[in-house]
C-alpha cells in the first residue's frame, strides 16, 4: 500500500531533500480528503507540499491550503513577515499557472502577461521545477 510518507520519502530522496513529517491534524487533513484521483493526484500533493513548505513539518491547514479546500487561518503561516509571505503568494501563483499550462513556460507567461525571461529567473529564484516521479 502506498502511503503519503512513501510518496515523501521517495521524493526526498530522488531530490536530495529531507522527508516532510506529518502532524496528526495534517493526516486528519489527508484522510478526511475523498481522493477522486489516484495515487498521481497524491504525488502531486506531496510534491507541491515540498514546493510550498519552508519547514519539513506539515500541518493540517497547510494541507487543506494545497488541497484548496480551505484558506489558510491567519496565524497559521507561521506569523510570517511580509517578504515570507509575497515569496510564499509568489510561488504559489507561479506553480498554479505552470500547472495550468501544462508546464509550458511560454504559456504560462503570456496568461500570467509576464516575459518567458522573467519567468524563467522567478522559478529559479523560487526552486520550482517540474518533478516526475514515473
Amino acid at each position: 500500500m502506498i502511503t503519503v510518507t512513501n510518496i515523501s520519502d521517495e521524493y526526498a530522496r530522488q531530490n536530495n531533500k529531507p522527508p516532510l513529517e506529518f502532524t496528526a491534524d495534517a493526516e486528519t487533513a489527508l484522510q478526511s480528503y475523498e481522493w477522486p484521483g489516484n495515487v498521481r493526484e497524491l504525488r502531486a500533493l506531496v510534491e507541491r507540499l515540498f514546493i510550498f513548505n519552508d519547514t519539513q513539518t506539515v500541518n493540517g491547514p497547510e494541507v487543506f491550503a494545497v488541497l484548496n479546500r480551505a484558506p489558510v487561518p491567519a496565524g497559521a503561516e507561521g506569523d510570517l513577515d511580509y517578504q515570507a509571505a509575497k515569496k510564499n503568494f509568489e510561488r504559489n501563483y507561479i506553480y498554479n499557472k505552470l500547472v495550468k499550462n501544462d508546464w509550458n513556460v511560454s504559456q504560462a507567461a503570456a496568461d500570467m502577461n509576464v516575459a518567458r525571461s522573467m519567468l524563467y529567473k522567478k522559478m529559479e529564484e523560487l526552486q520550482i521545477e517540474k518533478l516526475s516521479f514515473f
